[in-house]
């Protein structure tokens, strides 16, 4: 069973009000990936994770 949105929404909601981004996206399998970071952040946490997630698949 894979987690829904309700699993991760109040968590989106705390970060979105403290002025954090919030990312998801599809992973492997169709899974969630959510990415929950400051501003100055984010960019590099999803780079790093897409990066993590390439070499997986090697």
């Amino acid at each position: 069973m894979l987690p829904g949105p309700w699993d991760w929404a109040a968590g989106a909601l705390l970060v979105r009000e403290a002025g954090g981004i919030l990312t998801v996206d599809r992973g492997p399998l169709g899974q969630p990936q959510v990415v929950a970071s400051g501003p100055l952040l984010h960019a590099v946490l999803r780079r790093e994770l897409e990066s993590m997630l390439a070499a997986d698949s090697l």
